[in-house]
């Protein structure tokens, strides 16, 4: 979205405002069009610096650590990452915002916080690392697995490597490794 110069914004509940500026000059998208809102955890703040600078993506990360002021709910809880989802989509339908909600994967490969969440979004994709299995070790490749897809295919995979400037499909001598 920085670089084709439309408006965008990540708020992150875990990564501090420091290390969110730090990934963007490194990944070359530090622009005046992107909107970096760290260490905020919750989703009226989150919504209102949104209202105010009205990207056209809005990426939240994560699901398991942004709570809503007046719910009761336990941040975290599967409740909670629930109402997380409503309230977003609420909001990207309110505004007409792309909303992407970043979730965690409980260690069994399931999204964190439940399958409630699943009917709410419009897309389900999953990252994972890809590795050697029988020697446990882990290289810069990454597979994204599209869950569900209400606009196209499900199941899709991609290989992505990890580079300085972030995820990129990998080279052709790569993939021959």
């Amino acid at each position: 979205f920085a670089r084709a110069e439309r408006r965008a914004m990540y708020a992150s509940g875990e990564q501090s405002q420091e290390d969110l500026v730090e990934y963007a000059q490194r990944f070359e998208t530090f622009s005046d069009k992107v909107r970096l809102l760290g260490g905020e955890d919750s989703a009226d703040a989150i919504t209102e610096a949104a209202e105010e600078f009205k990207p056209k993506l809005l990426v939240v990360d994560s699901a398991q650590v942004v709570g809503k002021e007046d719910s009761e709910a336990k941040v975290g809880s599967p409740q909670a990452v629930e109402d997380i989802a409503q309230w977003f989509t609420s909001f990207c339908k309110k505004t007409s915002t792309a909303v992407v909600i970043v979730c965690h994967v409980t260690s069994l490969g399931d999204f964190a916080g439940g399958t409630r969440i699943q009917h709410l979004v419009d897309a389900l994709v999953m990252l994972t690392e890809a590795g050697d299995q029988e020697t446990g070790t882990q290289n810069a490749r990454e597979i994204w697995i599209s869950r569900k897809n209400r606009y196209g295919e499900n199941d899709v995979r991609e290989i992505l490597e990890m580079t300085s400037r972030g995820l990129q499909t990998p080279s052709r001598e790569l993939l021959k490794r």
